[in-house]
């Protein structure tokens, strides 16, 4: 059985492996000499591997067993041999002991176990209040029993034997043994969850484990049973989260079986069969059974032998020589979905399914509490398909916007399911910022991302496995566990949740159930409700029993009444319904989107969904979860109650706009629309990218267009979790030839499984050509290769030798593209690939497995920033989908669905085809502009906006702090461009660095471009300025203090002391105030207006260049170190430097140069410089940008 199992990477470590067996009186009469079989329990004990953790927790069950009123009888060290033990599992070994307890006078069997079960109970809630929580965790009782003993570990199959020397002792005996090898999927190996647990020994998943938790923490208060006398609160709690599912199963089975009810009716219960046998249900004997689930998921075999031997297993061949003679086999079989067997040793009687079910079905009337108490709302009421005919089409439209109902939900989705009874299909993805990072509001369940199970269990096929699901719900409570009777099914069976009006309003007024109402019966403005989830999966995940739709009804309603619905009709593009057929069709549609939703999880039953918050929130804080989805997972915080607060005010909002409400907003949620929400993957995109990689010519590929096409991502709005990372790096840049070569990261390239029915074979061929011309990896999809393609048997047997040790893990995130898939799937499954990712690579890195193992990703991956953050978070591989598509093609129609491809990229039309325009070469090429970029990345280009006020001083400092930290002073061979709008605080731009380049709409005050010592200021008033924009006062005093590098530029005038103590910036202004390029002593700066006195006093380094419109700047000089020339001026930008190139020959002599000695031999003061400058550029001038 060891290939059940599941090792850590010594190889040595298992998952888990155990055995339960009777307690073995004969061995442990010499360590307990007082022990009476008949009146003593025995319990095995793991315990904190440190001096005083085992101490205390002695201490705790020696302490705890005298409060009780019960004898202690001493402890035994369970003999081990832990050289066996694998390092990791050794790592955490427990100290195993075993203790022996007395009970009362008296007390003995049933009674005696009850009392040991409140025992261990009060040991659980003492250890946590005494010990660590790791301590706490590792203190735990393996069993505490009258009949069982558990052994257990972190143990291979064969080592269990071994370890436990006991099991090899010839005074050992038992009449059972139950083994377990465990396979650990759901939680981390640990010696506590190792199994058999205390009364089962389970294999399988709990996929509804959160709601289980739930509903029995729920319940708690209402179990009462006369055979606990009254001390029901020492069982709490039930269950625990920190435990297994197979353990918080284990736990309430032990509670059932405690508490009177055969094992068998316990499993009954816990694991009801698929077709809804006893699912109204929720003394020990000495049996031991074995019960498979409703699906048959798992396999049971058993067989019975003429010794009359019992042997369960999960397959055959495990017992080897055991069974392996025919003739000593009197009985064998399979157990089916559901059904269980059980061997009655007090009897000796082996009983089948039939046999169990027959005998706990008998053992109270419950047909009789059915029948008097479990009422069905088919038969309570008139039922009616109709909606109330109560709002006019204002009304609806005023309901629909505040709700947050858009166009695209009314049309697509509402509208689409009344016609034709299906959730609709669409396609591409979902590359829409998640809402958490949108600047639009979102409805509240957007935050929420369905999970599903892609190998823990297998989804079920609702179609073809109807049998086995369910949408019944209960309304009405659900009594007392522990003690069956009519009150607990006093309830109302519903075939559907999803109810009519007419249903609502008969639950609403019956008496029986004592339904409480509250209903909104008026729109007001003021007063916008609370969000709602509105999305039915969610709402009965959260724990709704029932939904009644009513606006969606009334909006199917009038969808079929209006005129655009009348005239489709006439013209034949739509069916004629009636609004009762539109209305029933809705509610279908519903069902079946609920059927597949739960067959994602391999759930069969809708009851066991509710309530089981089998749901991921992405962008909700810590405040809303704890408060209202308690119990779900959101791991990267967001959203207060405020924020929520504020979005469904602004959905309530549009509901009463200033103008009458004429039809509902587009939000572009499905669609990409213009002024919709932003979609990744939109026709800019593809038209970029198509000019890159020289679509439909041959290899003329374009390095610059492949730059517009990252420079388009990179102004684009914040989609992914990853366009909220920035690369840090501690190590200075690298020459390109010791990075991987962008041939190299080709061959991690992989493209997404794409079938030939879901893309032409033209593109289907071409991807795979191109990506076997690169060494990357081809999927050939769903169906398998074209049988032209087909090679020979011998060929593929030695492909598959080639691939049995291949290990990949693939995670893929929830933005990838489909070709045709429900748009609930498409908007609402899966995560993150970030979360998913890093992850992943963690854990494996974690248990030491991550060399053994190649980790995939895809899913919105585009660029070499993609396949970067990918590396960083832990792939290997990288998986290139819509975006391979879109290289081979692909104009993003956003039809993939309907097979009318514009282009025949996504089409089966013999005549759409025909338009494919892509090559394999095109291909190639984008995925070298990725390698490319992915090599050369770290220097990359960065484009934002932002606005600013006069109190965010020193702006830009940290900016440039953080580039300089990564790259120095001077590595920085990217660019970080920054638009700001508004008023710059003191010392704006201050220590700018290369790279660095802003531009300030608006204007600035003091000490701007202080320290700066690279990129470039630019600073101009607004373009709609009505003021004289040259004689406006645009900066403050100071500017430049001490700037070593860089440029400014200020299209307007300037304070006192600009370019004070410059060193090496150059700047163009257009008028200064006093003191202009004091202390100077390196750089260039030229005026294009008038400047006030003293200037250049004290400057010694550095070329001054003044415009002299008015005749009048010597008198302004401070001669006393620099000399007068005029000369040339390099750049322009301003209206006033237009001006000056459009009239140079005019301009030219106003021009002034100011020569300090230190300049007086550089090239631009020689005349002959100023002659050949002409030449070669004579209508250049410097001035602002």
């Amino acid at each position: 059985m060891e290939h059940r199992g599941a090792c850590s990477a010594d190889d040595d470590s298992g998952d888990g492996a155990g055995l339960m067996t009777e307690i073995p009186w004969k061995l442990l009469q010499p360590d307990f000499p007082h022990l009476n079989p008949a009146t003593a329990g025995v319990g095995m004990v793991f315990m904190p591997n440190d001096d005083a953790s085992e101490a205390e927790s002695k201490k705790i069950y020696e302490e705890v067993i005298a409060k009780e009123g019960l004898k202690f009888l001493g402890w035994r060290q369970v003999p081990v041999k832990p050289e066996v033990v694998g390092r990791f599992a050794k790592a955490t070994q427990p100290r195993i002991w075993q203790l022996a307890v007395e009970g009362k006078p008296g007390m003995v069997g049933d009674e005696l176990e009850r009392e040991l079960f409140i025992l261990r109970k009060q040991v659980e809630k003492e250890k946590y209040k005494r010990l660590p929580a790791d301590k706490a965790f590792d203190f735990y009782t393996c069993s505490l029993s009258t009949r069982t003993m558990v052994y257990k570990g972190m143990l291979r199959s064969v080592v269990v034997g071994q370890f436990f020397l006991d099991l090899a002792n010839p005074a050992f005996e038992t009449c059972f043994a139950i083994y377990h090898r465990r396979f650990s999927t759901n939680t981390t190996p640990k010696w506590p969850l190792a199994q058999p647990m205390r009364v089962l020994g389970h294999n399988g998943e709990i996929n509804t484990l959160q709601g289980n938790l739930n509903w029995v923490a729920s319940r708690e208060h209402e179990l009462k049973h006369p055979i606990w006398q009254g001390r029901e609160e020492a069982l709490t709690p039930l269950c625990n989260a920190a435990n297994s599912d197979s353990a918080n199963l284990d736990n309430m089975a032990e509670l059932l079986v405690r508490t009177g009810s055969e094992p068998a009716e316990a499993l009954m219960l816990l694991v009801p069969e698929a077709y809804r046998n006893h699912p109204d249900l929720m003394k020990t004997y000495p049996e031991v059974g074995a019960r498979l689930d409703r699906n048959g998921l798992r396999p049971a075999r058993f067989w019975r032998t003429k010794d009359d031997m019992i042997y369960v297993a999960s397959e055959v061949g495990v017992l080897g020589d055991v069974i392996s003679n025919a003739a000593n086999i009197v009985a064998k079989g399979r157990l089916g979905p559901g059904q269980m067997v059980v061997a009655d040793f007090s009897s000796g009687t082996f009983y089948e399914n039939a046999d169990i079910s027959r005998a706990v079905a008998t053992r109270l009337p419950y047909k009789q509490f059915l029948a008097a108490s479990l009422r069905r709302l088919s038969d309570m009421g008139e039922s009616s398909f109709l909606s109330s005919p109560t709002l006019d089409a204002a009304t609806l439209l005023k309901l629909q916007a505040a709700s947050g109902m858009g166009a695209e939900d009314a049309q697509m989705v509402v509208e689409a399911m009344a016609q034709t009874g299906v959730e609709p299909t669409f396609c591409m993805g979902d590359d829409i910022p998640l809402a958490v990072l949108s600047d639009k509001p979102h409805p509240l369940y957007n935050y929420f991302k369905q999970r599903f199970a892609q190998v823990t269990n297998p989804p079920i096929d609702p179609l073809r496995e109807g049998l086995v699901m369910s949408m019944e719900m209960r309304l009405g409570g659900r009594g007392n566990l522990l003690t069956p009777g009519e009150a607990t099914y006093r309830q109302v069976l519903l075939k559907s949740p999803i109810l009519l009006e007419s249903e609502l309003r008969t639950i609403a007024a019956d008496t029986v159930l004592g339904t409480k109402t509250f209903k909104v019966e008026t729109l007001d403005p003021s007063r916008p409700p609370l969000p709602a989830l509105l999305a039915v999966a969610m709402l009965i995940g959260y724990g709704a029993h029932a939904i009644c739709p009513s606006l969606a009804y009334e909006t199917s309603r009038q969808w079929r009444l209006s005129s655009r619905t009348q005239s489709l009709i006439k013209a034949g593009k739509v069916p004629d319904i009636s609004v009762k057929d539109a209305q029933k069709n809705f509610k279908k549609s519903l069902e079946k989107g609920l059927l597949k939703i739960l067959s994602k999880m391999g759930i069969s039953l809708l009851q066991c969904y509710h309530g089981a918050q089998i749901f991921e929130a992405y962008g909700l804080g810590r405040d809303v979860v704890d408060l209202c989805f308690r119990g779900s997972v959101s791991r990267i915080g967001g959203m207060s109650l405020a924020d929520l607060q504020r979005e469904a005010e602004g959905y309530w909002s549009k509901a009463f706009p200033d103008k009458a409400l004429t039809k509902l907003e587009d939000y572009g949620f499905i669609q990409s629309k213009a002024k919709g929400e932003y979609h990744s993957n939109n026709q800019t995109m593809a038209k970029l990218l198509h000019k890159a990689i020289g679509l439909g010519q041959g290899s003329a590929a374009d390095p610059g267009s492949y730059e517009a096409y990252q420079e388009h991502f990179r102004n684009a709005p914040i989609t992914t979790l990853r366009d909220c990372l920035e690369f840090k790096s501690d190590r200075a840049p690298i020459p390109l030839e010791q990075v991987e070569p962008a041939e190299k990261i080709m061959t991690r390239f992989c493209t997404g499984g794409m079938s030939l029915g879901a893309i032409s074979r033209e593109t289907h061929e071409t991807i795979a050509i191109a990506i076997n011309r690169i060494g990357g990896k081809s999927n050939s999809g769903e169906g398998g290769e074209d049988p032209s393609r087909w090679v020979r048997l011998s060929e593929l047997l030695l492909l598959l030798v080639r691939l049995v040790k291949v290990t990949v893990v693939t995670v893929s995130g929830h933005d990838g593209g489909t070709g045709a898939s429900p748009i609930s799937s498409i908007k609402h499954a899966g995560g993150p690939m970030e979360m998913g990712l890093s992850e992943v690579h963690q854990t494996l890195v974690r248990n030491e497995l991550r060399e053994r193992v190649v980790v995939r990703v895809d899913g919105g991956v585009r660029s070499g920033r993609d396949v970067l953050m990918g590396a960083m978070m832990g792939a290997d591989e990288y998986g290139f989908g819509t975006v391979a598509m879109i290289a081979t093609g692909c104009i993003m129609a956003r039809v993939c669905h309907t097979n009318n491809c514009p282009v025949g990229v996504a089409s089966q039309r013999e005549e759409l085809r025909a338009r494919f325009p892509g090559a394999p070469a095109d291909l190639v090429n984008y995925f070298h502009f990725v390698a490319e970029e992915a090599a050369i990345s770290g220097h990359q280009h960065v484009s934002r906006s932002f606005d600013i006020i006069n109190t965010d001083r020193a702006a830009l400092g940290r900016v440039s702090g953080a580039i300089a930290r990564r790259h120095g002073d001077k590595g920085f061979r990217g660019s970080v461009d920054l638009t700001l709008t508004g008023s710059g605080g003191q010392s704006f731009g201050c220590f700018a660095i290369q790279g660095l380049n802003v531009k300030l709409v608006g204007e600035a005050n003091d000490y701007v471009g202080k320290g700066m010592g690279g990129g470039d200021i630019a600073i101009t008033p607004p373009s709609n300025s009505c003021f004289d924009r040259e004689a406006a006062s645009v900066v403050g005093n100071t500017c430049l203090y001490g700037a070593t590098g860089g440029r400014l530029f200020v299209n307007g005038r300037a304070g006192e002391r600009f370019a004070v103590r410059n060193s090496m910036a150059e700047a163009v202004v257009e008028g200064t105030g006093d003191h202009c390029c004091e202390y100077m002593t390196g750089g260039t700066v030229v005026s294009l207006g008038p400047v006030g006195r003293n200037v250049a006093a004290g400057m010694t380094g550095g070329l001054g260049y003044f415009l002299d419109e008015a005749g009048d700047f010597c008198d302004k000089v401070n001669t006393e170190i620099v000399a007068i020339q005029r000369l040339h001026v390099e750049k322009t930008g301003s209206s006033k430097g237009r001006a000056v190139l459009e009239a140079w020959d005019q301009y030219l002599p106003m021009f002034w140069q100011l020569v300090p000695p230190a300049e007086k031999n550089t090239p631009e003061v020689n005349p002959a410089f100023e002659r050949v400058a002409e030449k070669v550029a004579p209508a250049k001038v410097a001035v602002s940008a």
